[in-house]
C-alpha cells in the first residue's frame, strides 16, 4: 500500500498525502436525525461523497443474527468511515480496527450533517473540561474527561 496512513479515527481527506479508497460513509439515524448513541443503532444512512456534494445510497439495517460485529458489517457494506453522536470508546476501538475512521459529536438532521461532512466543515468536538475539576482529557484518552473516578462525573 502506497502513501500515508491516517492516524485512527481521523477523516482521511484531513490528512495530507492519505490514501484514500472509495467508500461510503454511515450515519446511525432514527427518523430524518443522527442518533445520539453509537451502541444503540441498527438503522444506517448510507452515502458518498461527490467532490462537495452527497450522493444518497441508501439506508441499512444490520441484523446482529446474521454478523455480530457491527464494525465487520460496516467494512462489509463498503463504509470507510462513520459520522455520529456519541460514541463508546469500545465501538470507536472496534470501528478503528476495522480500519474504519470515526467522527463523533455530530447532531442535527442526517442530510444538514452530510452536507457539512461533504464541505469539509465537521470537526472532531472540542476536549470539554471535567465538570468537578475542570481539567480537559489528556491526548488519546477517547472521550473521558478526565482521571477523576468515574462516579465523579455522574458515569
Amino acid at each position: 500500500m502506497t502513501g500515508t496512513r491516517p492516524r485512527p479515527g481521523t477523516d482521511p481527506r484531513a490528512v495530507p498525502g492519505a490514501t484514500r479508497r472509495p467508500g461510503l460513509v454511515a450515519v446511525p439515524v432514527y427518523g430524518s436525525r443522527v442518533l445520539p448513541r453509537f451502541g444503540l443503532a441498527r438503522t444506517f444512512h448510507l452515502a458518498a461523497r461527490d467532490g462537495a456534494d452527497v450522493r444518497e445510497v441508501g439506508r441499512r439495517v444490520w441484523d446482529p443474527t446474521r454478523e455480530p460485529r457491527l464494525a465487520r458489517w460496516l467494512r462489509d457494506q463498503g463504509v470507510e468511515g462513520v459520522l455520529c453522536g456519541g460514541i463508546h470508546p469500545r465501538f470507536q476501538v472496534a470501528l478503528e480496527l476495522e480500519g474504519l475512521w470515526v467522527l463523533w459529536g455530530q447532531r442535527g438532521e442526517v442530510d444538514t450533517v452530510l452536507a457539512r461532512w461533504a464541505r469539509g466543515e465537521t470537526r472532531p468536538p472540542a476536549a470539554e473540561p471535567c465538570q468537578r475539576r475542570g481539567r480537559t482529557p489528556a491526548p488519546g484518552n477517547r472521550g473521558e474527561h478526565c482521571d477523576c473516578p468515574p462516579w465523579r462525573n455522574g458515569r
